[in-house]
């Protein structure tokens, strides 16, 4: 699976807009080979879903993701970024 970093750059882990490979999921979190060279998890609200071998799943509802339809949200109160269904994502609008 392959996935674009959401986050802000930083040149010692990840970069903004970079994609890159997961190599395991490991606890739902995404082990990743971050600009160390080293491989660590991070967890998957950072991260959007750019190319899957895997299927992908509404963190709400649990409703399988095609390639359109997917939202990526951040949830007010917690600030937490989630892939959701558009039917999902009407509750996170203002």
């Amino acid at each position: 699976m392959r996935v674009r970093y959401l986050g802000a750059s930083d040149p010692l882990s990840l970069i903004h807009g970079k994609i890159y490979s997961v190599l395991a999921v490991e606890k739902n979190w995404y082990r990743i080979v971050d600009e160390t060279g080293e491989d660590y998890l991070y967890p998957p609200e950072v991260f959007a879903v750019v190319n899957s071998t895997h299927m992908v799943f509404c963190h709400d509802c649990g409703k399988k993701l095609s390639g359109t339809g997917v939202t990526v949200t951040t949830d007010t109160h917690s600030g937490v970024r989630r892939q959701v269904c558009a039917e999902c994502a009407r509750f996170y609008k203002d």
